[in-house]
């Protein structure tokens, strides 16, 4: 069996460069697996570590209960995420990604009680070590690439 860990949070919580930033060597890590439905293929890879960093907790609650692996929730201001992607797609979308957003941050919000970190978003880089050695205990926290 592999070992598993899952990352969560809002759209534009930094969640794609995470999963680029601990992806390499023995760790197979993807952006938006449950969102894709590519999360089971993951564990037929031949690495040690497989993941993924996910933006849609409503599709990642089926797995949270599960494998007993950890969750870290990139925890970041609903508010903040909403004006963020309405700058990126426009006024016009601001009830749709509002009501998106604020049902993911829910969902969130209701992981929480199965997450073994949680991070505030402006405190990421200062966490990263502390998350890497959660989720990949057994590789060393490479000190080059923070």
């Amino acid at each position: 069996m592999r070992n598993k860990f899952y990352i969560l949070g809002l759209p534009r919580s930094r969640t794609s460069w995470l999963s680029a930033f601990l992806h390499g060597g023995e760790v197979f890590c993807v952006h938006d697996a449950f969102s894709s439905k590519q999360l089971t293929q993951l564990y037929d890879l031949d690495f040690e570590y497989v993941s993924s960093v996910d933006t849609n907790p409503l599709k990642a609650k089926e797995y949270l209960k599960d494998y007993g692996c950890p969750l870290v929730i990139i925890k970041r201001n609903p508010e903040d995420v909403i004006e963020s992607l309405c700058k990126l797609l426009g006024e016009a979308s601001r009830v749709e990604v509002t009501k998106c957003i604020m049902g993911r941050a829910e969902a969130l919000n209701e992981a929480e009680v199965y997450a073994d970190m949680v991070i505030p978003f402006e405190e990421l880089d200062e966490h990263l070590e502390k998350l890497w050695s959660l989720c990949i205990p057994t590789i060393d926290f490479p000190k080059t690439k923070s």
